[in-house]
């Protein structure tokens, strides 16, 4: 579920800090995790949809409140 069907009263405006946007801009778009789950066996527990289904939606909704 999308947050803005979560929060649909929300409105969220930002002003990028260039200095910090220029670092996100310099990360990989993806990350390879192959060589770590056939290594090391991992098996990530949270994926982005999960992640922010569980934790970051519901945090945002206790410090809304």
């Amino acid at each position: 579920m999308s947050s803005s069907r979560r929060f649909p009263d929300a409105r969220i405006t930002w002003q990028a800090d260039n200095k910090r946007q220029a670092i996100v801009d310099s990360w990989p778009v993806d990350v390879n995790d192959a060589a770590a789950r056939r290594d090391w066996g991992f098996a990530p527990r949270y994926d982005c949809r999960r992640a922010f289904d569980e934790y970051l939606i519901p945090t945002i909704g206790e410090v809304s409140q």
